[in-house]
């Protein structure tokens, strides 16, 4: 028995600091910061994008698929709707808004589902293990 207790964990101790990692993949997308979108996955992160095949691991193809992918998608927004889990696993579902280059200037919006799940990381911060989303249709 301890004489402190730890404090159980409530998701909304830590809501705030999902949101702001999700704001990085904006910051990311329009300063052209690969390493700032590389920054926010674990070590062994899944990455299962629409209609792609699944990417495993930080270091290179995660990195890969964003580099490439820079070159189209010029800015996303990420638009929580839940936020679950435990202080070591939490699960994010949400709507995002991509902005896609289009020819001779031109952008298009794209919609679509998301889910990320964060896992604890040993500074106490929380990176992405898995992150995936379908395109609204």
């Amino acid at each position: 028995m301890t004489l402190i207790e730890e404090k159980p964990f409530n998701v909304e101790d830590v809501r705030d600091h999902i949101v702001e990692k999700g704001k990085l993949w904006s910051k990311g997308l329009r300063e052209q910061d690969v390493d700032l979108l590389h920054s926010l996955y674990d070590e062994e992160a899944c990455y299962l994008p629409d209609e792609t095949s699944e990417l495993h691991g930080k270091r290179l193809p995660i990195r890969a698929y964003w580099r490439a992918s820079m070159r189209v998608i010029k800015d996303l927004q990420l638009e929580m709707d839940t936020l679950n889990g435990s202080r070591e696993l939490l699960y994010e579902t949400g709507q995002g808004t991509a902005r896609i280059a289009g020819d001779e200037g031109t952008a298009q919006t794209v919609r679509y589902h998301y889910v990320n799940v964060w896992k604890l990381q040993k500074d106490g911060t929380y990176k992405v293990a898995i992150d995936t989303f379908n395109d609204i249709k």
